[in-house]
């Protein structure tokens, strides 16, 4: 083996390991920004909640469950809010504190 052909290997697999995933992530990038306007300038920008809205919900269900195995208080949630104002907002929270002294929850 040569160099030239290990350099081309390398860039090969460089190309594959790295590249594939970099132009999936700006395909479905594009995708949803423009399935988002769309939607919104069709049915207006709160139908982005009501169809988003079962995500929302699963994310931030998802939080809170990860909040409670580490032990964390939970001050407030909220897994969907849909009087969002046109402009954006939070769709969902989970507020939360813990000890920073306890590694566990740290």
């Amino acid at each position: 083996m040569s160099i030239s052909t290990d350099l081309r290997t390398t860039l090969t697999y460089l190309i594959a390991i790295l590249g594939i995933p970099v132009l999936m992530v700006i395909a479905l990038t594009y995708i949803n920004r423009n399935s988002k306007q769309r939607l919104a300038q069709r049915l207006g920008a709160k139908s982005i909640v009501y169809i988003g809205g079962l995500g929302v919900i699963v994310h931030e269900l998802s939080h809170l469950l990860v909040a409670l195995l580490f032990g964390h208080h939970v001050n407030s949630f909220r897994l969907l809010i849909t009087d969002v104002p046109d402009n954006g907002g939070a769709l969902g929270y989970v507020k939360h504190s813990w000890n920073k002294k306890n590694y566990y929850q740290f």
